[in-house]
């Protein structure tokens, strides 16, 4: 930061040339990581409002137990898991594709 300082970068572009591009990496498994999560969450949503009203908070991981587990519908919630696991999957490779073509690499 400092050389880019004397070779009289501002702090815009000491920003975009020398912060973000060591920070890509770390953004990147954060926003998979994070993202991931989102998709999963389950405990909060079991806790509070069990899907909340009219499913205004159903999750697809509360989808899956409760076609699973309440209706009975095993079937129903597995394909449900393969879905989720399948867009999780999608997820975590474009990524690392996207990551990997910048030359910046998260995993």
């Amino acid at each position: 930061i400092e050389a880019a300082r004397i070779d009289g970068a501002n702090r815009w572009q000491t920003f975009w040339r020398i912060v973000w591009p060591q920070l890509a990496p770390v953004t990147a498994f954060v926003a998979v990581w994070q993202t991931i999560q989102a998709i999963q969450l389950f405990d909060l949503v079991y806790t509070t409002t069990r899907g909340g009203p009219l499913d205004a908070t159903k999750t697809i991981v509360y989808f899956l137990y409760d076609k699973a587990f309440h209706a009975l519908e095993v079937g129903y919630g597995s394909a449900a898991a393969y879905v989720l696991f399948a867009v999780t999957l999608l997820i975590t490779i474009g990524v690392v594709v996207i990551q990997r073509r910048r030359g910046s690499e998260a995993f």
